[in-house]
């Protein structure tokens, strides 16, 4: 399962954010999703608990959303405003798969954190 590797990462990043912030224990922890990850948040959910399991967060809660991104196609220039997962993207407009993306619509990171001495952004 591709998510469980991603969860590993994710708790090492939650370990890293709690130490540079002095140590504060982390409660819960927001991650992004891009639309393009191919990565499915239930999954990734389900997949930390057993990724964190042993660790000093394996108690942390944690909390995947996709983020919206907006890509425009090299055909035409039309632009698709990512909402969810996409498996196959294609022009409404000219059927074209050739898309610009930016980088974070591929991409999983940490959002934020709340210690438990209160949210911090990251």
């Amino acid at each position: 399962m591709h998510e469980y590797g991603i969860a590993e990462e994710v708790a090492r990043a939650i370990i890293r954010y709690s130490e540079e912030h002095g140590g504060a224990h982390p409660r819960t922890a927001w991650v992004g999703l891009g639309a393009l990850s191919g990565l499915d948040p239930e999954s990734l959910e389900e997949a930390y608990p057993i990724a964190a399991k042993g660790t000093a967060v394996e108690d942390v809660r944690l909390v995947v959303r996709i983020e919206r991104a907006e890509c425009r196609c090299r055909g035409c220039g039309a632009t698709l405003a990512l909402e969810g997962p996409v498996d196959l993207l294609l022009c409404e407009q000219c059927g074209s798969a050739d898309f610009e993306c930016p980088p974070h619509a591929r991409g999983t990171w940490l959002t934020r954190v709340e210690l438990e001495e209160g949210p911090t952004n990251r």
